[in-house]
């Protein structure tokens, strides 16, 4: 899968041999806890081996503006709460070509195949320091950067593991039953009696991310499964009556087209024939009454399935297999015979297990 990253002439600089690693920063708002799992959720999703485009944002005149490289992911990701940019994306390889291509022409709207995406954050306004595409998103960039380039041989530079001690690996996985998580008032942030204002000074190893079974915000719920949907423990595909199948791609927070909405999550499970499916989530961190359900399914997942489907068969010969479903918080309340499925759309409840320090998922309908 692929990313983009947002960068300047400037700090692509700092993508090197001796820090090979692709930076980003947010600001804290209000919902500290949102905005950071929201900022953790982007980096959690890379996987080895994946793409990062970069995306030079400023110097219009210059070379290097729009698109001249990529990078290959390691797969780790970090904290460093010792620099501006602390969230940090390790990286094994940089690909750079000597003629970039603008984001004009990266970005066309008249061109069969789309960026759409890129589009969609760009139209809205929503530069992420990373955001996130398909697959055949990817090897449409690629064919884009290979047709300006020509024969040009490009320059391919190898980085090794070179790992600081201050670094900390990003997860989230600190669950505790009497949670006493830093308290944030405004934008500052307090623990211990120490405030803190800035992303980079906040002790994120000692963040508690939950309020008993249930996640600290929705976003904390993405981030997890950011980090966890394609693992053996959580057996995502078997879930949802594919076993045999295993996750190919994930992406979070995806432009539902440039409405202003964004869709949570979309997954693309594949097996051993190359058959693929393409499942939409909608995430919903706290528990859902049946009316919630079928609201959420009519309301949300049905138009998001209809533009998933146009986005993906747009790269596409024949249809694509969409599948979408609620995940929500587990309800004691069991389901009364009449409830039953919706529209074909598949409900998943987790709850969170504070002894085991563990999330476990089941299936409602």
């Amino acid at each position: 899968m692929g990313h983009l990253a947002i960068v300047t002439s400037s700090t692509i600089n700092d993508i090197n041999s001796s820090h090979p690693f692709v930076s980003y920063r947010g600001t804290l708002q209000t919902q500290i806890y949102k905005t950071i799992s929201d900022l953790f959720a982007d980096a959690l999703v890379v996987r080895p081996g994946d793409y990062i485009f970069t995306w030079c944002v400023n110097d219009k005149d210059s070379k290097g503006f729009g698109f001249d490289r990529y990078y290959i992911a390691s797969g780790d990701v970090y904290f460093n709460p010792e620099d501006e940019y602390p969230i940090k994306i390790g990286v094994i390889e940089e690909v750079k070509y000597s003629n970039p291509i603008s984001e004009e022409s990266a970005l066309d709207l008249f061109r069969r195949h789309l960026l759409w995406n890129a589009i969609g954050k760009k139209s809205l306004g929503r530069g992420r320091s990373l955001s996130h595409q398909t697959k055949d998103e990817d090897q449409l960039l690629l064919s884009l950067l290979n047709e300006a380039n020509g024969s040009l041989v490009q320059q391919h530079t190898f980085f090794s593991s070179n790992v600081p001690s201050s670094y900390i690996p990003i997860t989230v996985s600190n669950f505790s039953s009497t949670r006493v998580n830093p308290t944030t008032i405004g934008t500052q942030y307090t623990l211990n009696e120490k405030t803190y204002t800035h992303l980079s000074s906040i002790p994120v190893s000692e963040i508690i991310w939950n309020k008993g079974k249930e996640f600290i915000t929705e976003k904390t719920l993405e981030a997890y499964l950011c980090q966890n949907i394609d693992k053996t423990s959580l057996d995502f595909c078997a879930l949802i009556d594919h076993s045999g199948y295993r996750v190919d791609w994930v992406g979070n927070y995806l432009p539902y087209g440039v409405a202003g909405d964004n869709i949570d999550m979309v997954v693309e499970i594949c097996n051993d024939n190359d058959e693929k499916i393409v499942v939409v989530i909608e995430l919903k961190v706290g528990t859902q009454s049946y009316a919630n359900y079928k609201n959420i399914v009519d309301g949300q997942l049905l138009p998001y399935a209809i533009f998933i489907k146009k986005a993906f068969e747009s790269y596409r010969d024949g249809s694509v297999n969409v599948e979408y479903l609620v995940l929500s918080r587990h309800s004691t309340r069991r389901l009364y015979p009449s409830e039953t499925i919706h529209k074909n759309a598949k409900w998943i409840a987790y709850s969170i297990d504070c002894t085991k320090r563990s999330v476990d998922f089941s299936r409602l309908l």
